[in-house]
């Protein structure tokens, strides 16, 4: 929600703190987690999934003072900061842990964010898995649903350290939040380390030592399942969902992601586009391209960003002799079906804007002058405009010459009023 400001001076509205043009979250600010101090608003919001800019819970901070904002600054959580005070060098925020275990007190100043007080406690019996030695228990809790119905979606699963007493009880020593609407899946305590591996979020490691939480990046995908310790090898489980295939890879600490292999099949319910070749069927989809092998009548394994894609989600694909073409929200990518070698085209690389929605192409036969007929390809890449991109269209000859076609060009020589803002420059003209 936007932020209104009244001025007293003036007796009359000033212009509001926005998403668009101050990049405030679209979390949903929680009940009176509002405060201003030293010419800085700063903000607590709930979990929230509607909006175009899902923080996933945590805070905000904007330097204002009268008709003067500058942009959001702003820190995700993985839960509801639900009070503020200011003790004239820093903030102190509350923070909630919900059913997770883990809410905490902290100080937020030009130095950082360092926890104060916490209180880790096992709040309930939402626990998901659980890995332990001779002298510690490591619980992973579900967070719970935060919001207004709908509205609302999960604070971030929860990680507790106990210590074992001799009576049998535990003692609560440390607790760790993780990205909203995460759940753990599995965990395995390897030495002094715990691997996690949760679903929509991936995999994290705990250093036990430190208690320091680091979320591992670059496996095939980060809605992952079950975890296996083989030698020093972890073999993880890869989930499939609508926006993914099943599957397995392997890690290794120390040494990072290494092979995988998702099953063949349809790799998301989602499909955006098809084409083909006289061998295969591609199919764009929200987990990669699907592909159906037309000589052994049975599915090949899908082209995901282990293959060269920037990103798993497809909009469109096309076959242009043996290259195939792929649309993304990351660019454009040109895979070579002969050698599976991919080459990514954007902005840099001199098409119109990175985020491509559709393809399409033109093939025209020329006579020649010896009476034979030879034909040349266009490939044709439509922009959506995401972001602060234009819409329009890219072209690109057999020969890799690109042009532009722009579509938001000015629609009159007639100028009525001009503004700006973030996006850029607005033209008002008699027509439009």
């Amino acid at each position: 929600a936007d932020v209104k400001k009244y001025s007293y001076a003036s007796n009359s509205w000033l212009n509001p703190i926005t998403t668009t043009n101050h990049n405030l979250p679209s979390d949903r600010v929680w009940w009176d987690a509002i405060d201003y101090s030293n010419s800085m608003l700063v903000l607590g919001h709930g979990i929230g999934t509607s909006g175009d800019n899902i923080i996933g819970g945590g805070y905000s901070a904007v330097a204002t003072s009268g008709g003067s904002t500058a942009q959001v600054n702003f820190n995700g959580q993985g839960s509801s900061v639900t009070s503020f005070q200011w003790l004239g060098s820093e903030w102190l925020i509350g923070q909630a842990g919900g059913s997770s275990g883990y809410s905490h007190v902290d100080t937020v100043s030009s130095l950082g964010q360092n926890t104060l007080l916490d209180f880790p406690g096992l709040v309930s019996g939402q626990v998901t898995s659980m890995a332990g030695n001779g002298t510690h228990l490591w619980v992973a809790t579900q967070g719970a649903s935060q919001g207004f119905g709908n509205g609302g979606g999960s604070a971030g699963a929860g990680l507790l350290q106990g210590e074992r007493q001799a009576d049998g009880t535990v003692d609560w020593q440390q607790g760790w939040t993780m990205t909203a609407n995460s759940v753990v899946k599995d965990t395995e305590l390897i030495g002094t380390d715990l691997y996690i591996t949760t679903t929509p979020t991936g995999l994290y490691k705990l250093d036990t030592l430190t208690g320091t939480l680091t979320r591992i990046n670059g496996g095939l995908h980060s809605n992952m399942d079950g975890l296996f310790v083989y030698g020093n090898d972890l073999i993880i489980g890869l989930q499939g969902s609508s926006g993914s295939a099943a599957g397995v890879q392997i890690y290794t600490p120390g040494t990072g992601f290494g092979n995988g292999r998702l099953l063949g099949g349809l790799p998301s319910n989602n499909v955006n586009a098809f084409t083909e070749s006289s061998t295969m069927l591609y199919i764009a989809t929200n987990g990669g391209i699907g592909r159906w092998d037309y000589t052994t009548s049975d599915w090949a394994n899908p082209l995901t960003t282990s293959d060269g894609l920037p990103t798993n989600v497809v909009e469109d694909v096309v076959m242009v002799g043996t290259d195939l073409w792929m649309a993304t929200t990351a660019g454009v990518v040109k895979m070579d079906t002969l050698t599976n070698a991919t080459t990514l085209y954007n902005s840099g690389s001199g098409l119109m804007a990175t985020s491509a929605q559709s393809l399409t192409t033109a093939v025209e036969t020329v006579q020649n002058n010896d009476g034979t007929t030879s034909t040349s390809t266009t490939l044709f890449i439509g922009h959506d405009g995401a972001g602060s991109e234009r819409p329009g269209v890219t072209s690109m000859d057999d020969n890799g010459a690109i042009e532009w076609h722009k579509f938001d060009q000015l629609s009159s020589n007639t100028v009525d009023a001009l503004a700006a803002d973030w996006w850029g420059l607005h033209i008002a003209t008699d027509i439009g």
